[in-house]
């Protein structure tokens, strides 16, 4: 475990309490501050290594905890518990590997996004407004991830829910994508730009073109 890994560490005793922590200054201050109610971690002080995700404050954070041994004939002497939050750098992260827009939400908000130069990170609001009526869907419900929904004309929406202690809270993600329209014959002529010209091999298309229309006449 390091810190550079994670966003915040926590040392918790075999009671479950935080007796040290790094990174999350929420828990600055408080003494009885304990993790042993969660699941991974109540597993962690019985000597397994567990992976989980938590909505701490309105935030998503992804968890790993393992435990403290010295001897294995003996219960662990406590846990690590590691924490990384999902923010927008984090969606940033994403949306640059991916070319879409993506969008984590928690309790019906959006708590943090990002999306490609191309895209207005406005348009990510109509996900709020679609989040209720998402959740409720049965279909999402049993699957934990919904069809291709089109939201303002011709933003292509999907929505996965994130598994663990958050889905508690309906925290998932959202990844979108934005058509470009083609309103007539000649439209992608339009929306290509100077490196899709340049890739595009001219003599080849030409000589479909013309292939296609002798074939027609042919059959005529």
């Amino acid at each position: 475990l390091g810190a550079d890994t994670f966003t915040a560490l926590f040392a918790v005793d075999q009671h479950g309490r935080v007796i040290a922590q790094v990174g999350f200054q929420e828990a600055a201050g408080i003494d009885d501050f304990e993790l042993g109610g969660y699941p991974a971690v109540a597993d962690a002080l019985h000597g397994w290594i567990r992976d989980d995700a938590w909505v701490l404050n309105g935030r998503i954070y992804r968890v790993v905890a393992r435990p403290v041994e010295g001897d294995t004939s003996q219960p662990p002497a406590g846990a690590i518990v590691g924490t990384r939050i999902l923010d927008d750098a984090f969606a940033r992260e994403m949306s640059k590997r991916t070319g879409a827009a993506i969008a984590f939400f928690a309790a019906g908000s959006r708590v943090a996004a990002d999306a490609p130069e191309t895209f207005d990170k406005g348009r990510l609001d109509a996900i709020v407004g679609d989040l209720e009526s998402v959740v409720k869907d049965e279909n999402f419900q049993k699957k934990g991830r919904s069809e291709v929904r089109v939201l303002q004309g011709n933003i292509g929406v999907m929505y996965g829910r994130i598994q663990g202690e958050a889905w508690d809270l309906n925290a998932g993600y959202a990844v979108a994508r934005e058509a470009a329209l083609v309103g007539n014959a000649y439209g992608f002529l339009k929306k290509a730009d100077d490196n899709d010209k340049k890739a595009a091999q001219m003599p080849l298309i030409g000589g479909s073109v013309l292939g296609l229309v002798l074939i027609g006449l042919l059959f005529t």
